[in-house]
């Protein structure tokens, strides 16, 4: 596992947030005591939200890339500029 502090400096915040889940999990693992537990539960919660939350809008903008990716196929393969309502399925 790469260090978190690394992946901290790459400033990419999904992959900070995936290995701070990691640690935390890891963490949770080994510990014994019901009080850090309870504490590092909570956060893993809220990391996994945030994740989620950020995958989501990845996910949304790979879907929009691709619309605009077909559209502008549609516009090279005919040759000229053509609105996607004039383009039959």
């Amino acid at each position: 596992m790469t260090e978190l502090s690394k992946i901290a400096d790459s400033g990419d915040e999904l992959e900070t947030l995936r290995g701070l889940r990691q640690k935390i999990a890891a963490t949770i693992d080994a510990s014994k005591s019901g009080r850090d537990i309870a504490a590092l539960s909570k956060q893993l919660r809220e990391i996994i939200t945030r994740i989620s939350d950020l995958e989501a809008r990845e996910d949304e903008t790979d879907e929009i890339s691709q619309i605009v990716r077909g559209k502008a196929a549609v516009r090279d393969r005919g040759g000229r500029a053509r609105g996607m309502d004039s383009v039959q399925g």
